[in-house]
């Protein structure tokens, strides 16, 4: 029996008959006041007394503290086995400031949380600790419980017992005593509770409860600064934001949350210690992440730099989709249908104006911007998702053939959409700053918000980027911008090309979501005296399996066969189509593609067979292409009819609509007006467009299902027809037949989709 075990029973004790009447000592001395023997946890030489009440502790052993008139007063019994114990009462230990740094003094509050009420008018409370780990500076009494008896600490031991004397009994969650520590050293360590010398009571009666060790975590800490770009200048409540921290390296990181105050100020617990290699990326939800690079001095307080604000999508790179989700959300605040939080740059409660600011070029807005930290998963700059229904294309208006040094043009971008909703796109061009200068850029009509407009002679770039904010948002095909530039030298290449990788990234977008068709915004621009027109021989294309393309020509003096350039997988090239003046050479596509081009315009190469896509017809299949006279591109689009396409954009205009025949090859008499040949399967149909007649002149006279139409000077028609031993043949008109196989013109490709010949190239 230890002094300190016979001064906490007998405290309570003491306290108990004093305080609340229930026996005074002299009472005890009354031979009224017995019990019988078989409460006392250790007998008793009054066994015939009655009216007597014991105060006892439930739950733990009771040692024998001293008799008044033969009658035993314990501070504790047995708990009798069949009456279970429901605690009302937890003890818990309540750390502020959390986390705790290693070598900085915090506060642990040891808190009764109370349920159903219960009343506690006495604590008595032992609690060890590790004197190697913590070191005790106070031990400050919360005052609840007023009469206090104990207030001892040492090295590693702390005992406290008070109870209500002029207070009101607290029957709600209370705290009890806080103590103050400082920390040693970096490392796990507990608060454990002594309950063989810890109780509570009420009125006498031991409160069952349950002690809830303190679980401590000691951390290496460092303090912070970062700042932001924000309405308020600090301090401000609207500087309070929450950041992802990330310490690691290029392989292994770690990641921290935490919310900085008023001043952009913070305090990080670490897991382990920063190495020599490690570095710091931070980030809120709507800025960049910035990287803070080793070596890092912890001991001091790390600046994080300042965020830029922009990133309404998360993907770290401000864009084009980022305004595009600002203008989803503009003019609305929170708690608003539509309102998105993360387009709230400036944190004032609303989308506007100011926050599209953000998103103009420098040094107004942050556009363009691009972070550093792409190693942790959570920062990985993400590519545009396209969605394999798009469709908006870009396209450019045709560069002029001749263009000597010195000269300057115009130079137009489209954006093609048809039915689609654009609200925002940007073109990224490069150039070779020795053979081009730009000298000026003109932003389209249909976007009012200018968010790029910049150009670099120097290394060859053009940057324009605008969305809508006012206007009405546009779809069908609209001028995005005019590039006007300059020939510096005749000689060289004088290619554009269209730039596809973050931050410069050639974009179409709606609602924030990509809509410009997969491949479309890496189109290779090319001016038209850049491509080799076609040469005298037959140009034709040869569909293998369902839909992949390859083009072959055919001498028209010895009928040799040279496949041209590489088959083109999934691209279903239905068609070809040569100028009666230029000699460029064009092609179309239908709708068994799997690039994600149907009823697609391009230009080819005549020496390398090289495809440049132009743009969308905006119809979904094109079954031939001829060519009039005057230059007009006319063509079959299947289920919709006669259709002419615009050279410079793609774009197709309905000129006839016609559902049926369904006519898969077309041609053009030469120098009759606009008579046209059309094969429907076996049948070779003739419309004319003065008389508006339509008739068979041949039927079932063709060898098979016909894909392909020429004509050639002489009058012949020359047919591509599927799947039969000779896919190219010769046909008279005027008799309808067709010139017999000894006389045909190619043997090798049996499924010709279209063929093309040059008039003006043959005609020299």
């Amino acid at each position: 029996m230890t002094l300190k075990i016979m001064t906490n029973g007998l405290f309570i004790a003491l306290f108990l008959l004093t305080s609340f009447g229930t026996v005074s000592a002299h009472n005890q001395a009354s031979d009224n006041y017995t019990m019988p023997k078989d409460v006392l946890s250790n007998g008793g030489d009054k066994s015939n007394s009655s009216n007597y009440k014991m105060v006892a502790t439930v739950g733990q052993y009771a040692t024998r503290k001293g008799t008044a008139n033969g009658n035993v007063l314990y501070p504790g019994f047995h708990h009798p086995a069949n009456a279970p114990l429901t605690p009302l009462v937890k003890l818990v230990a309540v750390i502020d400031p959390s986390p705790v740094c290693n070598g900085e003094d915090f506060d642990v509050t040891i808190q009764a949380v109370i349920e159903n009420s219960q009343p506690i008018d006495t604590v008595a409370i032992n609690l060890g600790f590790d004197p190697a780990v913590l070191q005790i500076n106070s031990l400050t009494n919360s005052g609840v419980l007023d009469f206090e008896s104990v207030n001892n600490y040492n090295n590693g031991s702390i005992e406290f017992m008070a109870g209500v004397w002029m207070n009101p009994v607290p029957t709600q969650t209370f705290d009890i005593f806080t103590v103050n520590f400082t920390a040693l050293q970096a490392t796990e360590t507990t608060l454990t509770y002594d309950t063989s010398q810890s109780s509570l009571t009420s009125e006498g009666e031991s409160i069952p409860y349950f002690a809830e060790n303190g679980q401590l975590t000691i951390s290496n800490c460092f303090g912070y600064q970062v700042d932001l770009q924000r309405k308020t200048p600090k301090p401000d409540s609207s500087w309070e934001t929450a950041l992802d921290i990330s310490i690691g390296t290029q392989t292994s990181a770690t990641k921290y949350t935490d919310t900085c105050d008023e001043n952009g100020q913070g305090n990080i617990a670490l897991e382990g210690i920063v190495g020599n290699e490690d570095y710091i990326c931070v980030k809120n939800v709507h800025t960049l992440a910035n990287k803070v690079v080793a070596p890092i001095d912890i001991s001091n307080i790390v600046d994080f730099g300042l965020l830029l604000e922009g990133d309404a999508n998360g993907d770290n790179v401000l864009s084009v989709n980022d305004f595009s989700l600002v203008f989803a959300s503009k003019d609305k605040c929170i708690g608003a249908t539509g309102y998105n939080a993360n387009a709230n740059f400036n944190v004032d409660d609303c989308v506007d104006i100011d926050d599209a600011k953000f998103l103009m070029s420098p040094p107004t807005g942050n556009m363009g911007k691009t972070a550093e930290c792409t190693w942790n998963a959570d920062f990985d700059m993400l590519k545009s998702q396209h969605d394999s229904a798009s469709t908006v294309t870009l396209s450019t208006t045709v560069i002029p053939t001749g263009l000597t040094a010195g000269d300057s043009f115009e130079y137009t971008i489209h954006v093609q959409a048809d039915t689609q909703l654009v609200d925002t796109a940007s073109a990224y061009l490069n150039f070779d700053p020795e053979q081009l200068q730009v000298n000026h850029l003109t932003a389209g009509d249909k976007f009012d918000f200018v968010l790029q407009e910049e150009f670099d002679n120097t290394n060859g770039q053009i940057n324009f980027a605008a969305g809508v904010w006012n206007n009405d948002v546009p779809k069908g095909t609209f001028t995005l911008v005019t590039v006007n530039m300059t020939v510096l030298q005749a000689d060289g290449e004088k290619t554009l090309t269209f730039n596809t990788t973050v931050p410069r990234q050639t974009e179409a977008v709606s609602g924030g979501e990509s809509v410009i068709a997969p491949g479309e915004e890496g189109s290779e621009v090319i001016f038209e005296d850049d491509l080799a027109p076609a040469t005298c021989q037959l140009y034709a294309v040869n569909d293998k399996g369902l839909n992949n393309s390859q083009f072959f020509t055919v001498s028209l003096d010895d009928f040799t066969i040279s496949a041209l350039g590489p088959m083109y997988d999934g691209h279903d090239i239905e068609s070809l189509a040569i100028h009666p003046d230029t000699n460029m050479i064009y092609a179309a596509s239908g709708d068994n593609v799997t690039n994600e081009k149907p009823g697609h315009f391009y230009r080819m190469d005549g020496e390398t067979g090289k495809l440049f896509p132009v743009g969308s017809s905006g119809f979904k299949e094109i079954e031939d292409l001829a060519f009039s006279p005057d230059g007009t591109l006319y063509a079959w689009a299947k289920g919709d009819g006669l259709i002419t396409i615009n050279l410079t954009t793609g774009v197709g205009t309905l000129e006839l609509p016609y559902n049926k025949p369904l006519i898969e090859g077309l041609t053009l008499k030469k120098n009759e007006g606009k008579v046209f040949f059309g094969a429907v399967g076996t049948e070779l149909w003739q419309y004319d467009w003065d008389t508006d007649t339509l008739d068979v002149i041949c039927p079932d006279k063709l060898l098979g299902e016909t894909e392909a139409l020429e004509i050639t000077p002489e009058g012949l028609l020359l047919i591509g027809t599927h799947n039969v031993p000779f896919g190219l043949h010769a046909f008279d008109v005027e008799t309808c037949q067709v010139i017999e196989p000894v006389e045909t013109l190619s043997n090798k490709f049996n499924d010709v989709e279209g063929i093309a010949m040059p008039v003006a190239a043959c005609g020299k």
